[in-house]
């Protein structure tokens, strides 16, 4: 870690951590071109990393921690500095047992805030029924001749630290709002307190969900998109959310929802529905052999592509009928018996549609809208007819992935790897802190895992 993480471990910027053991690797840190702190060891510091997949077209995130008040200014020039259009922020300032989570870098509703030469009005605030706090900001640089830069905060209060939330419907919302955010801006900023747990999370749901809505289906692979983050910002995506839970909101999902299906549509419908059914199965089968909390990005997952095939989203659908009631009861029953392949033979003998074409009504999204705007509402995001081809792709791969006769090996194996990771972590803090893990020293330290 030493190694990895040597810019960060500087003394001069040790006082700019929250967390002594939640740092960013050099190779992916943030670099503040415009830093006010001149030793030449600083080396323009701040707690950032650049988180991405190398897919093209994916998502760039800025994963940070919850700014420090003597950080408050860093954070500002980041921002600024990578034109970043929004801020997600997944904590609360100060959590219930009054510890102080974050700092208050964002509230300037009595007129403008000033850090530094940064500046901070707040245009508008807007609360929304699934707990969000919504900022318009503008964003300006006193010294500087360039225009305000508007940012969109989004603050998400009731995302628990160590925890997940009761429900998927805000962290839903937020990647509907930050989805249609025009092309060619900034990363995309997310914090919670640590900048890993909670931030981590919402990063793989989005990565994932954008790929997948641009015909991506490496993003299937969602132990590698958190291997990669994980790569890029220590201890990304650490949550573990038991699978049984996806089931029975998906259950519920089709339950209440009337899905539009005619005789002609009923394939299309069901190999959607059997998609969702595979993201779910390769993440149980992921959860299993990993334990780890990449389950609540799946969850995510597939509540929103639920979404996008639900409601009046699909315009050219006609009213439910008894045919596709069934065929979606059919799969609900399949799943709870973990009859995998009795929900695929349904949608590959369901009635093949002649043709489908997308009304004027029911516009394409593979390209987000060119406007720069704040909308207060969610905007609502439809699924064209490629998409659709996109999801019936990414079927035939979940079959083939859970198909595949070493499956299990596989699995076995990547648990192999987790533990000899975890193994070097252990020597290397051996060779590295051996005055501090010496027998007369170890009742001088705090935490066993924080030496020095």
């Amino acid at each position: 870690m030493t190694k990895l993480c040597r810019v960060a471990l500087d003394p001069v910027n040790l006082s700019k951590n929250r967390y002594t053991n939640v740092i960013p690797f050099d190779s992916s840190r943030v670099v503040l071109t415009s830093c006010k702190d001149y030793r030449p060891s600083a080396k323009g510091y701040i707690n950032a990393s650049f988180i991405k997949t190398p897919a093209e077209g994916a998502a760039q995130f800025i994963a940070t921690q919850g700014p420090l008040s003597h950080t408050f200014e860093d954070f500002w020039e980041m921002v600024l500095q990578n034109r970043c259009p929004a801020i997600v922020m997944l904590t609360r300032l100060v959590d219930n047992y009054k510890t102080l989570k974050c700092g208050d870098y964002f509230q300037a509703e009595d007129g403008p805030r000033e850090f530094g030469n940064i500046s901070i009005v707040t245009k508008w605030i807007k609360t929304t029924g699934s707990s969000l706090i919504l900022r318009h900001l503008e964003v300006t640089n006193t010294e500087s001749e360039e225009a305000p830069l508007s940012v969109l905060h989004i603050q998400y209060p009731e995302w628990p630290d160590h925890g997940v939330p009761k429900d998927s419907v805000a962290v839903r919302e937020i990647f509907k709002r930050t989805y249609h955010l025009p092309p060619g801006l900034g990363p995309l900023v997310v914090h919670c307190s640590a900048g890993i747990g909670r931030t981590g999370t919402y990063c793989t749901i989005h990565d994932t969900l954008q790929r997948i809505l641009a015909g991506d289906m490496s993003a299937l692979d969602l132990a590698n998109t958190v291997e990669i983050f994980r790569s890029q910002r220590v201890g990304m995506d650490q949550y573990y959310f038991c699978y049984k839970v996806v089931v029975d909101e998906l259950e519920e999902l089709i339950s209440n929802q009337l899905f539009s299906t005619s005789a002609q549509n009923n394939a299309i419908a069901g190999s959607i529905l059997s998609f969702l059914f595979g993201c779910f199965v390769a993440a149980a089968r992921l959860a299993q052999a990993q334990k780890s909390s990449s389950d609540f990005s799946r969850k995510m997952l597939v509540d929103e592509l639920e979404e996008l095939i639900s409601g009046s989203e699909l315009s050219y659908l006609e009213n439910v009928d008894s045919a596709g009631l069934s065929l979606f009861c059919h799969y609900v029953a399949s799943l709870r018996q973990q009859d995998w392949c009795r929900c695929r033979r349904a949608a590959v003998t369901s009635q093949e549609p002649t043709s489908v074409s997308a009304s004027s009504s029911t516009p394409s999204l593979s390209h987000p809208p060119k406007s720069f705007d704040f909308p207060q509402h969610p905007p609502q995001i439809s699924l064209s007819a490629e998409q659709i081809e996109y999801c019936n792709d990414a079927l035939h791969c979940f079959k083939e992935n859970l198909g595949h006769p070493d499956f299990k090996e596989r699995e076995f194996d990547l648990l192999e790897v987790e533990s000899m990771k975890e193994s070097d972590v252990e020597k290397q803090k051996e060779e590295i802190c051996q005055v501090a893990i010496h027998v007369d020293n170890l009742n001088k330290n705090r935490y066993p895992n924080v030496l020095p």
